[in-house]
């Protein structure tokens, strides 16, 4: 966190001390605060000093206005107040992949991934991953310095567990972050490394049409039970109308699948006018032939009983004829 040619000069100490001015001084610098900037705004790092300013620690050393509230923008915050205090680091990993936005599990949020030439290990809430990077490894994001997308998703799918490696590398495919040609030339690049097989297998099993790490995971789990799966079906009547665009489709069979996630039904604020809908295009398949087999979050975690739904849809198709 360099002095920005921008931004305020601090209050000072004669003046007092201006909250109003603290916080547009922080605003410059994502509203955090180094120790060694608290004096030049008439601030101390001794806690009664901050607490008159209503300062919150990140990190040792960094201080905010503004705690972040959920754990991502948490993780972010703490990503920032890293880079303040080591500017030879690059985000890397899930930190990168939260920022490039890509799904990152919850759980991998406790610790802040860095890239480095010389450091290696975790200590206070940093992950720190020895490495030179290449220039064109390496991008800056809303002043963060981030490894690229190609980077990140190849980092991500060495050292994550197969359901979430190909849910990152789904959704940088989707969202047209990188290719699969190049995830696959770049991991050539990188040589031997430690979970090389994981991420060979992450690649091949990537689909770029899938939309959400639930996506992915069904398509997994029945891929593993045989089931062969069509994403992002477009599904139209006998005069060639649309109907509906379902997650996946059975390939050989008159069976669709879609992929309930949380909050579907809360994105427009009007849940019944959404159900109601979804009834309708449920119907709509239905009049055309179709068994629609529904899958939640709870599903996956049965995967036997997730195969035997899909099986039980087939057997009313095959009887529909």
């Amino acid at each position: 966190m360099s002095k920005d040619p921008d931004r305020a000069d601090p209050p000072g100490r004669a003046a007092g001390l201006d909250l109003e001015s603290l916080r547009d001084y922080a605003a410059a610098s994502h509203d955090l605060l180094r120790a060694d900037e608290l004096p030049g705004v008439g601030l101390s790092s001794r806690a009664p000093d901050r607490r008159a300013a209503r300062l919150r620690s990140v990190r040792r050393g960094v201080y905010t206005l503004e705690p972040a509230t959920s754990p991502e923008e948490q993780h972010l915050q703490s990503a920032r107040a890293v880079q303040a205090t080591r500017s030879d680091t690059t985000l890397s990993h899930v930190s990168a992949a939260l920022v490039h936005g890509l799904p990152v599990d919850r759980r991998r949020l406790t610790l802040v991934h860095v890239t480095a030439p010389t450091r290696r290990g975790r200590r206070a809430g940093v992950h720190s991953h020895g490495a030179r990077l290449s220039r064109t490894d390496v991008q800056v994001i809303d002043d963060l310095a981030v490894t690229a997308p190609t980077r990140t998703v190849l980092d991500c799918a060495l050292s994550l567990p197969l359901f979430e490696a190909v849910s990152i590398v789904d959704s940088a495919l989707n969202g047209e972050l990188t290719t699969i040609g190049q995830l696959w030339r770049d991991l050539t690049r990188l040589g031997h490394r430690h979970g090389l097989g994981r991420a060979r297998r992450a690649l091949a099993l990537s689909d770029a049409k899938c939309e959400s790490p639930g996506e992915t995971r069904v398509r997994i789990l029945l891929g593993r039970a045989g089931f062969e799966l069509e994403s992002q079906v477009v599904i139209r009547d006998e005069f060639g109308g649309f109907v509906a665009r379902v997650d996946f489709r059975l390939v050989g069979s008159s069976v669709v699948i879609e992929f309930d996630g949380r909050g579907k039904y809360s994105l427009n604020g009007d849940s019944h006018v959404a159900l109601w809908n979804e009834k309708r295009r449920q119907d709509a398949l239905h009049a055309l032939g179709y068994e629609v087999v529904r899958i939640i979050w709870e599903d996956l975690q049965r995967p036997a009983g997730l195969v035997a739904k899909v099986k039980a849809a087939m057997a009313r198709a095959d009887r529909r004829g």
